[in-house]
């Protein structure tokens, strides 16, 4: 069976945590192959690794378009038959609409998928390809971080530029619902 997994939710849940834990246990199994991808634009830590906020590092390869990671999948014939090729992304709500696309044309590879990714914006709303990649996952985690009021938050404020979406950690916060609506 090919599983399609999405590690989801506001900013400082842990995302990217629970990923790299997913990537390492990957790395372990001798007969998978493991592929690791994160958009350019993401550059705050790393140009060249997935980051967690706690500074731990994963090597991944830098792509502009989400469609370069079905091509380096496809491209790669290094990989033997009886490997199963898995592919993990992270931050992908910056693949846009190509996520959709681009996930179809892994598993039609064969590959096992593990997305990260915020499922909505600074303003509430659903966030680039994420909401496709949810509605294809074959198993979802959805993490929370806490608000400053106490309550689990849900979503990420912006702080400095309300709907504004920028790269980066500054300006940002965890927020619960209450506290989203009540700005």
């Amino acid at each position: 069976m090919l599983n399609i997994e999405v590690i989801t939710g506001g900013m400082f849940c842990g995302k990217t945590t629970l990923l790299q834990k997913k990537i390492r246990e990957a790395q372990k199994v001798e007969y998978f192959k493991t592929y690791v991808f994160k958009p350019s634009t993401d550059n705050r830590y790393s140009e060249s690794s997935v980051v967690s906020h706690d500074g731990v590092e994963e090597d991944a390869i830098a792509v502009r378009h989400g469609m370069q990671i079905v091509h380096y999948v496809m491209q790669d014939e290094l990989v033997s038959p009886e490997h199963k090729k898995v592919v993990f992304i992270d931050e992908a709500q910056f693949f846009d609409k190509i996520l959709e696309n681009v996930i179809q044309r892994l598993v039609i590879l064969g590959c096992d998928v593990v997305i990260a990714g915020l499922d909505l914006d600074s303003n509430g709303r659903p966030f680039g390809g994420m909401p496709s990649a949810i509605a294809m996952a074959t198993k979802i985690h959805k993490l929370t971080a806490r608000c400053k009021c106490g309550n689990e938050s849900y979503v990420t404020t912006n702080k400095n530029k309300k709907g504004i979406v920028q790269v980066g950690n500054e300006g940002y916060e965890p927020t619960c619902i209450k506290c989203f609506y009540n700005n």
